[in-house]
This record gives structure tokens, sequence and C-alpha cells, in this order.
């Protein structure tokens, strides 16, 4: 009997979800677990700390097309390492500054380059080049990671604000999670060498793109990808279906303590929605290789909706525990699923250019969208007319991520 080794693909599966959870984990799914000590020490209203995270995902979209540029032409251990290095040094240095703009600073460009450069976009682009019949599985399952870190990095994080404080808690993160993060990026390579091979065939698969279809495509270009409907169409529809759940994300600890529930119970809800996108990524990791991209992707988008709306009357900790629960279900794999989509769509020769492109579209969308409800509760005195609203947006981005599907990507798009 012949042993076969396992593919090293998946090991780079392993290994992504293991950074997404320390990255994701120690920025975005922590951030509602600092919004009230921060706002109290440094007299900031609710708008103006989220302004905290739109300085992220403004310093994101100003960097990503740049470190996508990088990935296409450098090795991803050598960004990952110099990015991880960044990453730990921001958390320490934003746990020990006393000053709003230095922070601001921070998180706009160091902190923004170790997420994206770390973690986000290059473990995405590692995926698909690793990956051909078996991508979309391979994507969902590399972002349970995502996932990981708020039943992870949240719970630690809230136990350690509690006990020392929210800058020994940043601390902390910085200086352990930089030598898990270190240790981590030297078990990658870029490609597969000649002898490695998935499991399945390229040939044998029959990938769901949702959409018309395209002759391989070795090259993007920049320009190509500015011109294209396709680009524009698949991009703002999937970054208005990713906008909603993270200005809900965002709010869902200050918006359980002002019904009268502790930090600890709102960071347990933290856990809940990471164990609900869990669960969907496991769910859609059977179905991405075997159904229309586009319209799972569709109907996860307007799923969003549904606890969107049940945020607006709920008040009993169960019943927000089950639209918690919902809204990581349905959102924990919009991103995956659009990733694989690109991949598929505009080819991986240069999926980190096009990965980069696409960044500043979701990290700006988002921007404004943690900026609107938080703007809006400043403005009623709670978060009701806002959710609203965002479920009305919702229900847009899916209609807009359905009519993509007629888009065909324009011979033009190519590069000469």
């Amino acid at each position: 009997m012949t042993y076969r080794r396992p593919y090293f693909g998946w090991f780079i599966v392993a290994s992504s979800a293991f950074i997404l959870a320390i990255v994701l984990g120690a920025t975005y799914s922590i951030f509602g677990l600092l919004v009230y000590p921060v706002s109290r020490e440094f007299g900031l209203d609710r708008a103006d700390i989220n302004t905290a995270l739109i300085m992220l995902n403004i310093g994101v979209a100003v960097v990503a097309p740049i470190i996508g540029h990088v990935l296409d032409r450098v090795s991803a251990r050598r960004v990952m390492i110099t990015c991880s290095i960044l990453f730990g040094s921001s958390l320490v240095a934003l746990g020990q500054s006393h000053s709003v703009l230095l922070s601001a600073v921070i998180i706009l460009l160091p902190l923004s380059i170790g997420v994206i450069g770390t973690g986000t976009l290059t473990v995405s682009v590692l995926i698909a080049r690793w990956f051909v019949a078996q991508r979309g599985r391979a994507m969902t399952l590399s972002m349970i990671g995502a996932s990981l870190g708020g039943l992870t990095v949240a719970p630690v994080t809230a136990w350690l604000i509690e006990s020392s404080g929210w800058r020994s808690a940043l601390t902390w993160l910085g200086l352990s999670l930089t030598l898990v993060l270190l240790a981590l990026a030297f078990t990658v390579r870029d490609r597969p060498r000649p002898d490695e091979h998935e499991t399945r065939s390229a040939a044998a698969a029959q990938h769901r793109t949702g959409g018309p279809a395209q002759a391989p495509l070795p090259a993007i270009g920049v320009a190509g990808l500015m011109r294209s409907g396709l680009f524009w169409t698949v991009s703002i529809a999937a970054a208005l279906g990713m906008a909603v759940p993270t200005a809900i994300s965002v709010s869902l600890v200050p918006l359980v303590q002002e019904r009268g529930f502790s930090a600890m119970q709102g960071a347990s809800l933290i856990a809940v929605s990471a164990a609900g996108a869990i669960a969907g990524k496991l769910l859609v990791s059977l179905l991405a290789d075997r159904f229309d991209r586009t319209l799972l992707l569709t109907m996860l988008i307007l799923l969003v909706a549904v606890p969107a709306a049940g945020f607006v009357l709920g008040d009993s900790f169960v019943v927000l525990g089950a639209l918690t629960a919902l809204l990581g279900f349905a959102t924990g794999v919009i991103a995956p699923l659009f990733y694989t989509l690109l991949a598929d769509r505009f080819g991986v020769e240069t999926f980190g250019t096009v990965r980069g492109m696409v960044a500043p579209v979701t990290a700006v969308i988002s921007a404004i969208g943690v900026r609107f409800i938080g703007e809006m509760h400043d403005l009623t005195g709670d978060y009701r007319l806002g959710l609203q609203i965002l479920v009305a947006v919702s229900v847009c981005a899916a209609l807009i991520m359905l009519a993509s599907s007629k888009v065909a990507l324009s011979p033009g798009t190519a590069p000469s």
C-alpha cells in the first residue's frame, strides 16, 4: 500500500485560519469591548469612538492595492513576517498612547498594514494559488479563523480589560500575538510544487461562478479593472453586504449594555456570533463548489436583513442571542465566497492585484456604515432607526449581487 502525503494546501488552510483568528480577533472582534473604557478615558462620544474603526478601514483602503501588487511579485512569507512585527508593535503602541492624534496615526498606517499584510489579503491570495477544484471549500474553511477570533481572543481580552485595564490588555496582546504570528508566517509557501496536486483535478471541477463563462485570464491590469462593469457590480454588492453586519457587530456590545446587560454578556454575544459564523462556514464549505456562488451570496446577503430587523425590537437576552447567531451564520461566509468568486472570474495570476483593488471599495463602504450607525445613535438616542435603514441596504445589496450574474468581463480588462 502506497502512502500518499497529504496535500500541503490544506496545511496552508489551517495556518490561514489561525492567522485570521489572531489578526481579526485582536482588532475587529474586540473593538466593541474597547468602546466604553476608551470613550470614558478620552471623553469621546459614540460616533467619535467609532471613527477609530473608520480610520482602520481607510488605512486598509489605502495600503491594500500596494500590498496586493507586492504579493504578485514578492514572497508571501516575507510580507507576512514584516507585517506581523508591525501588527504586534501597533497594538503595544496603542496600549501606551495617551494622545488621540497619535493613536489615530497608528491605526491609520502601521496597524492597517499589519492587518492587511499579515492576514486578510495575504491568506486569500495564498488559498487562491493553492486551490482550483476545491477553492470554494478551502477559502471558506480558512475563514473559520475570522470567527475563532471572536471565540478566543475576545473573551480573553474582556477578562484582561476587567482585571488590568484596556491599556495592559492591548500591550499583552501585542507582545504575545507577534510571536505566534511569526511562527505561523515561517510555515507558509507561496505556491504548490509541480509534484503537489489537489485530490480532485481542476479539469473535473465544475465551478459555479454565477456568471457568463470566461476564458482564462493570465493577468489583469489596474486600468482594466477600473473600466470593468463586472468588477464594480460585484465589489459594490459585496461591500454593502459586508458593511451592514460590520456596523451591527461594532455596535453589539454597547447596544446590549444600553438594554441593561453587562459587558461580559455583550462579549458572550460576540462568541455566539462567532459560533454561528463557524457553523455557516462548515455548511457552506460543502456547498460552495457545487452551487451557483452568486446565488448563494445573494441569499446570504438577504438573510442579514432578518437579524438587523430583529435587533430593532428584541430586548430579551435569549432573543438577542438567537439573532446574533443568525447574523454570524449569514455573514461568516460572505467574504470567503466573494473572494472565491473573484478568483473564478478574474483569474489567479494577478489575484493579489484584484484582491487589493477590491479592498478600498469594501473598506470605504464599511467605514461609512460604521460612522452611520454611530451618528444615528447620537442623533436619535438609540440604534433602532439606523438598524431599520440597514435592513433596506441589505435588500439593495442582494439585488445588485443577483444582477452581477448577467455582467460579463470585458475583453479590455486584460492588459495588452
